[in-house]
């Protein structure tokens, strides 16, 4: 058992360093990292926001009010990256998202009606509707073998893990 552990942990450390060796891969993958802990981050900070106006039962509309939109928007927002420049749509889905991250802050900081937080929070999941297609879709056009492909596959995963364990926390 300890040896079948130690083969995956092996396996999947190995592709993330081959996938953080390649200057172009490892800066999507700096960047997926942030985009990540960015959204993980927000999770946590929408939902105390959330419970703190109205309970439990406002959480869970919260969770409604993102996810309705992004259901019904994703096919759309899903196909963005093939449409125009995958950089520019990962860009502009990762601005959209942390403006309205900010915005959302200072409006809840400001005390500002909780359907305005709500609003945001919805517009925050629709850029992540984009970005993630337009990212995965990149990797790719940047990799020089499929090796660095299923190697950046696998860094992605393991980013994605870690920051939806560590960014709320830290």
């Amino acid at each position: 058992m300890a040896t079948l552990a130690q083969r995956w942990l092996t396996g999947s450390f190995t592709a993330f360093r081959v996938a953080l060796a390649h200057p172009e891969l490892r800066r999507v993958q700096l960047a997926w990292a942030a985009s990540a802990s960015g959204e993980f981050v927000s999770i946590v900070a929408l939902g105390v926001f959330a419970y703190e106006a109205g309970g439990a039962a406002a959480v869970g509309v919260v969770a409604v009010v993102q996810m309705v939109p992004a259901m019904i928007l994703s096919p759309v927002a899903g196909v963005l990256g093939d449409r125009f420049r995958r950089e520019g749509v990962v860009i502009g889905a990762d601005v959209l998202r942390a403006a309205s991250m900010a915005l959302a802050a200072a409006a809840a900081l400001a005390d500002a009606p909780v359907a305005v937080v709500y609003v945001l929070a919805a517009i925050l999941a629709l850029g992540s509707q984009a970005f993630y297609p337009a990212q995965t879709a990149l990797v790719p056009l940047l990799a020089r073998t499929a090796d660095d492909v299923t190697a950046a596959s696998a860094a992605s995963s393991l980013i994605r893990n870690a920051a939806g364990l560590v960014a709320p926390a830290v």
